[in-house]
């Protein structure tokens, strides 16, 4: 038997498999090295796509559908760029609207909206 620990819970989840399985685990990829930088490229470089700033009109009204406290998004990191970038292209704060992708999770208090 092949022992394998599973990421579960806290303190992970011990699990015995076939002698015949084959465990296959994920390689390191280490972080970027400059996160805003790297997102900014997104932004006004993106791959197969026009820029944002191409896309969205001064007037324009917008939506951000953004992940919920379940999903381990960087929303505090993403959406400060994305809100800003979007300024740049003529849209006004007052336009945007951020909405929390729920779905059938429970709803966020605001200390999690905020986080």
């Amino acid at each position: 038997m092949v022992r394998v620990k599973l990421a579960y819970g806290r303190s992970g989840l011990d699990v015995d498999l076939p002698d015949w399985t084959d465990v296959i685990t994920p390689r390191f990829v280490a972080g970027l090295p400059d996160e805003q930088a790297a997102l900014l490229t997104a932004l006004r470089a993106p791959i197969a796509s026009p820029p944002l700033a191409d896309l969205v009109r001064p007037g324009d009204t917008v939506v951000i559908v953004h992940t919920d406290i379940t999903r381990a998004t960087p929303n505090d990191r993403i959406l400060p760029p994305l809100l800003a970038e979007l300024e740049r292209a003529g849209v006004q704060r007052d336009h945007i609207t951020l909405l929390n992708g729920l779905g059938t999770h429970r709803q966020q208090t605001e200390a999690e909206l905020r986080a």
